[in-house]
């Protein structure tokens, strides 16, 4: 290491007079401006969240009743089908039936 030189440096800061003086009225505006912003956000957040939570609950239901009616409507084809094979096998047993 090398010493330059041996030297005690003194620096003093003095204030402008004609400088604009330090004021916290923009330092209180920008943490109001801050706080309505992330304010804001959690809103939105917020928001979102609970609508998105409805359309989940909305597509649940849809899913249910798509199931219930696909199984509503193979009970009626079953039957449907059960009622036609009565039929036909009745038919097949009472040729005279059919006939007349």
């Amino acid at each position: 290491i090398q010493i330059v030189s041996d030297q005690t440096w003194l620096v003093v800061v003095v204030a402008d007079p004609d400088a604009y003086p330090a004021d916290l009225t923009f330092v209180i505006l920008a943490g109001c401006l801050l706080f309505l912003c992330c304010l804001s956000l959690g809103l939105f957040v917020y928001g979102n969240m609970r609508r998105m939570s409805h359309l989940s609950q909305l597509k649940a239901q849809a899913q249910k009743e798509r199931a219930r009616l696909i199984v509503d409507n193979a009970k009626a084809a079953a039957k449907s089908e059960r009622e036609l094979n009565d039929f036909i096998a009745h038919e097949v047993r009472n040729p005279l039936a059919a006939a007349m």
